[in-house]
């Protein structure tokens, strides 16, 4: 009886054995299968390279490139022989319109003969309302100030303190589309 039961749990056991293998095997991928696998990882890397120039576009979106941007584009904007001289050119931190602007507007600028003339800039600071989430706008209002010292032969240094109200506009980076003075506002006006 013993060896009736050995053999009866041995028999069990190799049949269960085979049901196994051949179950495993059915269950295996087919080559087919295994190929469209294989294909699924190349797809998502053609997609990633698209995913990382969004990031390029998406990292420009942020303060502390708006505040390059008008870093840059202050003395550009504020100091004429500055920006004869500098490798930066203006049309770079505005927008086509402004620019356009800029050009009709340029006829009406008188231009400083004067060899010693200069201007100097200091204190440039921004302020942007605190609620304000740079990353989620395309427009935003930047109230600017900044000192200024300007020098001219004859005449002595004036120093001058300056607040414009600058409206920044996201596109691929962010960019000058408007100025308002303020300076009155500083000084006891409006």
């Amino acid at each position: 009886m013993n060896r009736n039961k050995l053999l009866l749990i041995l028999g069990i056991l190799i049949a269960l054995s085979i049901v196994g293998a051949t179950v495993f095997y059915l269950l295996q991928p087919s080559e087919e299968a295994s190929k469209e696998k294989a294909s699924v990882p190349q797809e998502k890397e053609t997609v990633e390279p698209t995913k990382s120039s969004q990031d390029t576009t998406d990292s420009n979106h942020n303060a502390t490139m708006l505040e390059k941007q008008l870093t840059n584009f202050i003395p550009l904007f504020y100091n004429a022989s500055y920006a004869e001289t500098s490798e930066d050119k203006i049309e770079d931190y505005v927008t086509v319109d402004f620019y356009n602007e800029m050009q009709q507007n340029k006829d009406n600028h008188v231009e400083y003969e004067d060899k010693d003339y200069s201007i100097r800039i200091s204190g440039l600071s921004f302020y942007i309302p605190i609620k304000t989430q740079i990353e989620n706008e395309t427009n935003v209002k930047v109230l600017t100030s900044f000192a200024t010292s300007i020098r001219s032969s004859g005449s002595p240094e004036v120093d001058r303190s300056i607040l414009v109200e600058i409206t920044m506009t996201y596109s691929d980076t962010w960019r000058v589309s408007h100025i308002e003075d303020k300076s009155a506002l500083s000084q006891g006006g409006e």
